[in-house]
C-alpha cells in the first residue's frame, strides 16, 4: 500500500481516538477506562508507520487483532468504522477476492451481531447501521481497487520508462559502433590506397635503378610523399604505435 493511504488510514486512527479521549473527558460514561482502547489506537498509528517486505500478510493480521481491541474496549461504538479498513487492507495483501470475502463476512458477522437484538429487523437505527455497514463495505473495496489500479499503472510507466532508458542507450552505443566501423572502413580504403600507391612507386624504382636513376628518384620521391599521406591514418588507426620510418633514398 502506497504512502498517502497509509497516511489517511493514520488520520482515521487519529480520529477515533481524539473522539475516545473526548467521550472518557467529557465523563459520557463514568464507568469506562480508555487505556486499552487508547494503546491499541496507538499500536496502529505505530503499525502504519512499518513498510512492509513483500505483500504484508503479518501487518493484516495485525491490524484485525488490534482492531478488535479498539472495538471491543470502544464503550460507544464509533470505531466500528475501522472494519472498513481490513478490506481495504486485505486488497494490497491479499488480492480482491479475499478482500470481497472479508467484507461480505463482517457484513454477515454484522448482521449476525444485531439479529441477536429483539425487534432488530424493525428497528430503524439498526437498520440504518447494517446499510451504512454494506455501503461502507463496497466504498472501501472500489477504493482499494482504484488505489491499486494507480498503482500498478505507476509501476507499469516506470518499468517502461526505464526499458525506454535502456533501449536509448542501446541505440546510442550501437551507433557509436557503426560510427566506428565506418570509420575503420573509410581509413582501411584510404590506407591501402596509399600503401599500394607505395608499393608501386617501391616497384618502379627497383625497375628503373640501373636503366634510368632520374626516373628511380622520382619513383623514390613519390613513394615518399606517398608515405607522409599515409602517415595520418596510421597514427588515427594506432595512437600508441610508433611512426612508421620516413623511406629515405
Amino acid at each position: 500500500m502506497t504512502l498517502p493511504l497509509r497516511w489517511m488510514a493514520s488520520v482515521l486512527y487519529a480520529a477515533v481516538l481524539c473522539t475516545g479521549l473526548y467521550y472518557a473527558v467529557a465523563g459520557l460514561s463514568p464507568g469506562w477506562s480508555p487505556v486499552w482502547f487508547t494503546a491499541a489506537l496507538l499500536a496502529l498509528l505505530a503499525l502504519e508507520q512499518i513498510r512492509p517486505r513483500g505483500r504484508g500478510v503479518g501487518l493484516l493480521l495485525a491490524r484485525v487483532v488490534l482492531i478488535e481491541v479498539v472495538v471491543a474496549f470502544d464503550d460507544a461504538g464509533f470505531a466500528r468504522p475501522l472494519y472498513l479498513l481490513v478490506p481495504f487492507f486485505a486488497y494490497f495483501s491479499l488480492g480482491r477476492r479475499w478482500s470481497i470475502g472479508l467484507a461480505a463476512g463482517y457484513l454477515v458477522a454484522g448482521t449476525i451481531r444485531a439479529s441477536l437484538t429483539p425487534g432488530w429487523a424493525t428497528d430503524p437505527e439498526i437498520v440504518s447501521d447494517l446499510l451504512m455497514l454494506f455501503v461502507g463495505m463496497v466504498l472501501a473495496v472500489a477504493t482499494a481497487a482504484v488505489a491499486d489500479r494507480q498503482r500498478r499503472s505507476r509501476l507499469r510507466a516506470e518499468r517502461l520508462i526505464a526499458e525506454l532508458h535502456d533501449a536509448q542507450r542501446q541505440v546510442g552505443e550501437l551507433s557509436a559502433t557503426a560510427e566506428r566501423n565506418r570509420l575503420a572502413r573509410d581509413i582501411h580504403d584510404s590506407l591501402g590506397h596509399h600503401l599500394t600507391a607505395i608499393s608501386v612507386q617501391l616497384e618502379k624504382a627497383e625497375a628503373f635503378r640501373q636503366r634510368d636513376a632520374t626516373v628511380a628518384d622520382r619513383a623514390v620521391s613519390d613513394a615518399r610523399s606517398a608515405t607522409g599521406r599515409a602517415g595520418p591514418f596510421l597514427r588515427y588507426a594506432r595512437p600508441s604505435a610508433p611512426c612508421a620510418p620516413s623511406i629515405s633514398r
